[in-house]
């Protein structure tokens, strides 16, 4: 009875980490996926040399790449899991 008793303890424990792990393989796998719906912005903005350009992002990377234009170029891709 006492054997039973070990067994059925580490099986429950095996289970419950095989469970645990599962769940957030998961979770991580969820987080890196798009949102359902995604919606693209594109403009072009007049900018001098004496001009400037701030920022404002709430979630998300932001990518900043220079060049030789008078103007700033937005191109931009919102996800959310629905609209």
């Amino acid at each position: 009875m006492k054997q039973r008793h070990w067994m059925a303890t580490w099986l429950g424990a095996g289970l419950g980490a095989v469970s645990a792990l599962l769940l957030f393989i998961g979770m991580a796998h969820a987080s890196d996926r798009q949102g359902s719906y995604t919606e693209e912005f594109h403009k072009v903005y007049p900018l001098s040399a004496q001009g400037g350009v701030a920022i404002e992002n709430v979630n998300g990377p932001v990518h900043i790449t220079g060049w030789d234009r008078s103007e700033v170029k937005v191109d931009a891709v919102k996800s959310a899991w629905s609209k």
